[in-house]
């Protein structure tokens, strides 16, 4: 299981690399702070985003990661790996890349066949190493295709992709 010294070691990754407020017309995320949308933080009474300390983030970070299921995973690395794609792709899609690397039905939910299956996982020989990098390659084609479809978003493909390299090296990662 993965532990709470741990949790404040992702959640604190995560705040470095999503940085302040933002309030670019074309980030289809809109305005946001530390990674914390608008609409998140109105939907968590935190008020206006750009006013957001980052311990106010932090505590959010750790709430939504409760409200996900992702902080009842058993593997550091790839827990790190789903937070940090649930902050930047949403929850439903990180989740399903999860699911769909672990071969169950991706619905978008952490219940308990998700957990078995990452606890099945986690006990094969590299099979967290398998299960992290088949999500990180569904990370990374998932850039490609935003970027195919709207090809506007390539302004962030630098950010994007060295977010996504920052998983590579070394193993494990932090």
């Amino acid at each position: 299981m993965i532990t709470e010294t741990q949790i404040a070691q992702v959640i604190t990754a995560i705040l470095g690399r999503e940085g302040g407020f933002v309030d670019d017309p074309q980030d289809s995320g809109g305005r946001t702070n530390f990674g914390i949308t608008q609409t998140t933080a109105d939907d968590m009474g935190l008020g206006d985003v750009a006013d957001l300390t980052y311990n106010q983030a932090f505590a959010a970070y750790r709430r939504m990661f409760a409200d996900w299921r992702i902080d009842q995973m058993v593997e550091f690395h790839t827990f790190a790996l789903i937070a940090d794609a649930c902050v930047n792709h949403g929850s439903g899609r990180a989740v399903k890349w999860l699911q769909e690397a672990l071969g169950i039905v991706d619905d978008g939910v952490i219940g308990p066949q998700t957990l078995q299956a990452l606890e099945a996982s986690a006990s094969l020989p590299r099979g967290s190493e398998a299960l992290y990098a088949s999500i990180l390659s569904l990370r990374i084609a998932f850039y490609g295709a935003i970027i195919g479809a709207h090809p506007y978003n390539a302004k962030w493909a630098h950010g994007w992709l060295t977010r996504a390299a920052s998983f590579l090296r070394p193993w494990p990662f932090i």
